[in-house]
């Protein structure tokens, strides 16, 4: 009687933790002013699981329904979504301003034709 009792204890404890770690497929675009981004990358904030986007700004993931998402793109802000068990999320990447605190100008001298090499 004992192992029986205990199989359905561990049968029930198992249902519940699958439950728990049930994960959605999210897809999606990421766009920038209506443009789809090339290369954008969709992460889970844990750190498990990443995706980035195809030719026309598209990305599935697979996550726990529970998930923060973060999106990333070179020189655009960083995004970070709460999947709350929602199946398509499109995001709007907006540029991200950055001041210059320092200009860098390199000079060469100038050269006169007559001073280049002939090949």
């Amino acid at each position: 009687m004992k192992k029986i009792t205990l199989f359905f204890v561990c049968l029930v404890f198992a249902g519940v933790n699958a439950l728990w770690a049930q994960n959605v497929q999210v897809s999606g675009v990421v766009t920038d002013a209506g443009e789809p981004l090339v290369g954008a990358t969709v992460a889970v904030e844990s750190g498990k699981a990443y995706a980035m986007t195809d030719a026309n700004g598209r990305y599935t993931i697979s996550v726990p329904a529970d998930a923060v998402l973060v999106f990333t793109y070179t020189g655009m802000t960083t995004q970070k979504i709460a999947v709350n068990g929602r199946t398509t999320i499109d995001v709007l990447l907006e540029d991200e301003a950055r001041r210059l605190d320092d200009v860098i100008v390199v000079g060469y001298g100038a050269v006169k034709r007559s001073e280049l090499p002939v090949l």
